[in-house]
């Protein structure tokens, strides 16, 4: 019974630290995140943005993803399409932004799971991103009046800006960015491409939120995703007309 008690006690104090479960979150933020540098002229104001909700703690977060909707930069992706293909296309972004939620979620380390849809289809993803090697600067600026360290790293043949903070001492940040001493509360690169900031940020969490892995979906290698990706009809038609 004695020993009953200390198997108890110690199964707590894993699952428990300071009175707080260890996935319970202790801030959440969101971000905005653009990329304009493949499009030129009149097309700059055409990009296409996606909205981040994540919710993080100092072992892991979760991030729901939600795109914004321009139907004019999905038509100019649909040129060549008949009319009820571009329509097709049009519910299927639709759907996407509004019901189909994105979800990333990851737990320390490289690998992450990513929920993601083709058509009704729900698929939680296993994949990795190697780790970034960032050149820690001297630089300091405020972003959303939290003080922040500029970090500077390349990666496909692209070189990065970010700002963290070491306030928030969450090794994590917007997408794959992550390997910080701090939360990155922003994130662009030299080519316009990625342009990531934070809109709201609320540190400590000001609701309670426990984070856990995404459940509800067929589990694939991001190669069988992928796989998945070329053989549905309508994106296949897309990418023939591009």
């Amino acid at each position: 019974m004695k020993y009953g008690s200390l198997v108890l006690l110690f199964i707590a104090g894993c699952l428990f630290a300071n009175g707080q479960p260890v996935n319970k979150a202790a801030g959440k933020i969101e971000y905005y995140s653009y990329g304009t540098g493949n499009l030129s002229g009149d097309n700059k104001s055409k990009s296409h943005g996606i909205f981040v909700t994540m919710y993080f703690n100092k072992s892991r977060f979760i991030a729901f993803l939600k795109d914004s909707i321009d139907e004019n930069t999905i038509i100019d992706s649909s040129l060549g399409l008949d009319s009820a293909d571009k329509r097709a296309l049009l519910e299927y972004a639709r759907l996407n932004a509004e019901y189909r939620q994105r979800v990333l979620y990851r737990a320390g380390g490289v690998s992450f799971l990513l929920k993601q849809f083709i058509a009704d289809d729900a698929y939680i993803i296993h994949d990795s991103t190697p780790p970034f090697k960032w050149t820690l600067l001297e630089d300091r600026q405020q972003v959303n009046g939290f003080p922040c360290r500029k970090a500077v790293t390349e990666a496909g043949g692209r070189r990065f800006t970010a700002w963290y903070c070491p306030d928030m001492p969450c090794p994590f940040g917007p997408f794959a960015f992550g390997g910080l001493p701090g939360l990155i509360l922003e994130v662009t690169d030299d080519i316009g491409e990625t342009n990531i900031k934070a809109l709201t940020i609320g540190y400590p969490a000001g609701e309670a939120y426990v984070i856990e892995a995404p459940a509800d979906g067929r589990r694939v290698s991001a190669a069988e995703y992928r796989r998945l990706l070329d053989n549905d009809p309508l994106l296949q038609k897309v990418k023939r007309k591009q």
